[in-house]
C-alpha cells in the first residue's frame, strides 16, 4: 500500500522522516521525500510503501507531530504521467 505524507517541513529527509514513522511503528518498504529540484528543499510531502493498511495508519498516526509540524496521512493516488509529458522524458 503506498500513502502520503503531508505537511512536512522544508527541512525534511528520508532518514529522518523513517525514525519518526519507526517511532510509531510503522515500517516503510520504500520511502521518497519529494525534494525541489531548484532549491533542493523538501516540497512538504512524501510517498511511502507500507504493509499496513491506510485506515489503521490513520489511527497510528493520528496527531503524530513530526519537526513541530502536524502530519497528514492519505492513500496515495496512483496518478500516470499524461502522453505528452512521458514523451518529454526521453
Amino acid at each position: 500500500m503506498r500513502i502520503f505524507i503531508g505537511n512536512l517541513p522544508t527541512q525534511s529527509d528520508d532518514a529522518s522522516l523513517v525514525a519518526m514513522l519507526e517511532d510509531f511503528g510503522v515500517k516503510p518498504i520504500n520511502l521518497r521525500v519529494i525534494f525541489d529540484r531548484e532549491t533542493r528543499l523538501c516540497k512538504g510531502y512524501a510517498f511511502a510503501d507500507v504493509g499496513q493498511n491506510v485506515d489503521q495508519l490513520k489511527e497510528m498516526l493520528a496527531g503524530a507531530v513530526y519537526q513541530n509540524r502536524l502530519i497528514r496521512v492519505e492513500e496515495a493516488n496512483l496518478q500516470t504521467a499524461p502522453a505528452d509529458a512521458q514523451r518529454r522524458r526521453r
